[in-house]
């Protein structure tokens, strides 16, 4: 059984004050910790930040922050996954009591902060434009019917015999000139 089961508080070792403090906070704790958990609750599927949770319980934060550990500790909270704005206007995370997420499991999981979300289109995109780089140096049309010659290698070509390759430039299948130039192209 920890000190949580035990209904006290951990302190500093060896430091009398700490100690003292702490039998005093222990007194209280339960009460604020039924408190925190019973206002996440409330909030449902929603949750809370610390921030809401101070506002909500006109707590401060060195009281509700060891208060909402302590409950994610005795796993009676945990993280939703999500980040709201904060009254500063900074990230924080959102907590949701356990036994909401246990009863609503699309609460947890399928909602993702939006910088990990972001994070992951990136990762997704960098993967595509790389598919297209090698779809692109792959990927060949036919040319416009009739004759063609190579500067570089003076081979005279008809139209089935060159590609024209996605990066726009026609090439000699002899030399791999892209110097190719129509003599007579008729567009069919």
């Amino acid at each position: 059984m920890g000190w949580l089961e035990q209904g006290e508080l951990p302190f500093q070792n060896e430091c009398l004050t700490s100690e003292e403090a702490a039998a005093n906070a222990a007194i209280n704790a339960e009460t604020l910790r039924s408190n925190v958990l019973g206002f996440l609750k409330g909030c449902g599927v929603h949750g809370a930040t610390d921030d809401e949770i101070q506002v909500g319980l006109r707590l401060h934060v060195s009281t509700q922050v060891p208060r909402r550990r302590e409950l994610v500790l005795a796993g009676k909270v945990m993280e939703s996954g999500f980040v709201r704005k904060t009254r500063k206007g900074c990230n924080a995370l959102v907590w949701i009591a356990s036994e909401v997420a246990a009863e609503n499991p699309t609460a947890l999981g399928a909602r993702k902060s939006l910088k990990k979300q972001l994070e992951e289109a990136k990762r997704e995109v960098v993967l595509l434009n790389a598919e297209i780089e090698k779809l692109h140096t792959r990927a060949i049309i036919r040319v416009a019917a009739g004759k063609y010659s190579c500067a570089a290698c003076g081979e005279m070509l008809h139209d089935s015999e060159l590609l024209y390759h996605a990066n726009g430039r026609l090439k000699c299948p002899y030399c791999g000139s892209p110097n190719v130039h129509g003599i007579t192209a008729t567009i069919s």
